[in-house]
């Protein structure tokens, strides 16, 4: 059977050759064009009146689309329900003049195979505070400040008050990306100068940045720019994304399989009137993933400019126990997110349970709880969490991307069965490749069959905070298992390279470190791998290039470790030169 573009090429072909027009036939409708830039309002519509008569082809007219606001609760682009529809929005500009939270620009729902190629998507307004540092100084209580103005036509703080709206993060005046050994700082007392300048006071007494550094943080979130729910094996395919907020390309419901290729997050135009561009390019998180089965497929991205978090999250929902017993367990059905008869469930607690079963059978009880009766006993205790493994974004794929310039975690990555392959990680605030589960997030869970594989890594970890370069981690129990991490270059990364905690059955293989960065003082020496509350990891044919001062161990292993194959030279070497 041909495919819909294979029978494009063909009927192009006889077209070419003979000069006649084409005519599609009933179940290959022709591909149309809508869209008037002069018009924005009307490009809603006309997108679904195109749909509803047969068009699975669409085009929208090149040009700049200021979108007014949205008459409902939806996205201001709503496809509901589509299939097997492709539109072409290559040479568009679709601008949000609408910032309301659930006013995302593409809102997918309940769609299949529907592709959305090209564009550029923004927003009409910074959702970033931006504005350089003038002066610097100890007050009498021992506590340093620092004096910020807001850059000309960026959000300004409230005159009023009385701390920094949310975390304070410092932009390096030199590279205009995060500087190196600043953290976030919370909860930072403020207050209003003349001359629309702002005091913020630290509790340090003394700082490690200075004037002419940038202070940036958080105002608000914006709507998604692409928002898929329910939605699966659908596509987003070279868009570049702008001026975002929260999550610009969302993930949740019961979909999964979506594929987002050659997309980018990059930073907008500067406002009106401004003398400055630009240094955030997303407020929150690059792309976050909730619940899907499978996990995205997430190839060829770029992520440029500063995020004020994780470029990428993928992850399920934690469902905590309100008691067990031999073979039922009983939750609240807030907490059941999606959750079916036969899932395979990951049920642990921070006191080293850790048990594997599936829900045979999910019974509401009618009081806003329900019992789930496992297929075996467990004996599960009460306050246990546990999620549904096909519903953690198993399966998802990570290639070729460059990924970092983030206060936080480059990928955040929760589900079982991942690849992160081939892609470059530069800049990252705290860790580059984070596994593993967060009871505080409610996210899940524990990783099974992760392979990162032929990435480079370079000055990541550079808060100083936030674990390894590549870090699994747990809440209490030996969860993780079956991890590969081979053929990776490190470069100058601040921290451990890589971290080990709460896993079995590791295998470290084929891995080169080098080091010959400058580290701040604030940023305290590091071993290049860590091990903590592991046990059976097997190091292959690693080297180490002059360790760098800093590296106080190659290797770290306390007691809480065992099983560890290999630390002699066929697992570990350390030359003195390239």
């Amino acid at each position: 059977m041909f495919s819909f573009r294979s029978c494009c090429i063909v009927v192009t072909a006889l077209v070419c050759l003979s000069g006649l027009s084409a005519v599609a036939g009933a179940d290959s409708p022709q591909p149309v064009t809508i869209g008037d830039p002069a018009g924005p309002g009307t490009l809603a519509q006309q997108l679904s009146d195109a749909y509803a008569s047969g068009a699975r082809n669409i085009t929208i007219k090149s040009g700049t689309y200021l979108l007014p606001a949205s008459s409902g609760v939806d996205g201001v682009l709503t496809l509901n329900g589509w299939s097997d529809a492709t539109i072409s929005a290559y040479h568009t500009t679709l601008i949000l003049t609408d910032l309301k939270s659930n006013h995302s620009l593409w809102e997918l729902h309940n769609c299949t195979n529907v592709k959305i190629n090209g564009g550029t998507v923004s927003q009409n307004q910074i959702t970033s505070y931006q504005g350089r540092v003038t002066a610097t100084g100890v007050g009498a209580d021992g506590k340093a400040y620092a004096d910020w103005l807001p850059d000309t036509g960026y959000p300004v703080p409230p005159s009023d008050a009385l701390k920094f709206p949310g975390a304070v993060n410092i932009v390096d005046k030199s590279t205009r990306l995060l500087k190196v050994g600043c953290t976030d700082y919370y909860d930072c007392p403020m207050t209003s100068l003349p001359g629309g300048k702002f005091r913020i006071v630290f509790s340090t007494p003394a700082l490690t940045f200075g004037v002419g550094d940038w202070i940036v943080g958080r105002y608000g979130d914006a709507p998604f720019k692409v928002h898929l729910v329910d939605s699966r094996a659908c596509t987003i395919k070279d868009v570049v994304m702008q001026r975002n907020g929260f999550a610009n390309i969302r993930e949740e419901g019961t979909g999964g399989g979506n594929h987002i290729l050659h997309c980018i997050w990059t930073l907008g135009p500067a406002p009106d009137g401004a003398t400055e561009k630009p240094l955030v390019t997303n407020s929150a998180d690059g792309l976050h993933s909730t619940g899907a089965n499978p996990g995205p497929d997430i190839e060829d991205c770029e992520f440029d400019g500063v995020l004020l978090d994780d470029c990428i999250a993928v992850h399920g929902y934690f469902v905590t126990v309100i008691s067990g017993t031999a073979n039922t367990i009983v939750v609240a059905n807030k907490d059941l997110h999606n959750f079916a008869n036969g899932d395979p469930l990951r049920i642990t607690n921070s006191s080293g349970f850790i048990d594997d079963a599936h829900a045979a059978v999910i019974t509401d009880n009618g009081n806003d709880t329900s019992t789930v009766t496992l297929d075996r006993s467990i004996n599960v205790p009460a306050g246990a969490k546990f999620s549904a493994t096909n519903r953690d974004g198993e399966g998802y794929k990570i290639l070729r991307c460059h990924i970092g310039g983030t206060r936080s975690r480059g990928v955040l990555l929760k589900g079982d069965n991942g690849i992160v392959a081939d892609n470059t990680f530069t800049g990252c605030g705290m860790s580059a490749v984070s596994l593993g589960p967060e009871f505080y997030w409610g996210e899940s869970n524990y990783v099974h069959n992760i392979t990162i594989s032929n990435n480079v890594f370079d000055h990541n970890g550079i808060f100083g905070v936030g674990g390894a370069c590549i870090w699994a981690h747990g809440e209490g129990a030996v969860g993780n298992q079956n991890i590969v991490i081979e053929n990776n270059r490190f470069y100058n990364d601040m921290q451990a390279n890589i971290e080990i905690d709460w896993s079995k059955g590791v295998t470290i293989t084929g891995n080169r470190f080098r080091s010959d960065t400058v580290r701040p003082a604030t940023i305290l020496a590091a071993t290049v791998i860590k091990l903590d509350n592991s046990h059976d990891i097997t190091f292959i044919d690693n080297k180490v290039f002059t360790p760098h001062a800093f590296n106080t161990k190659i290797i770290d292993m306390p007691s809480t470790v065992s099983g560890i194959h290999n630390t002699d030279e066929a697992g570990i070497t350390v030359l003195s030169s390239n």
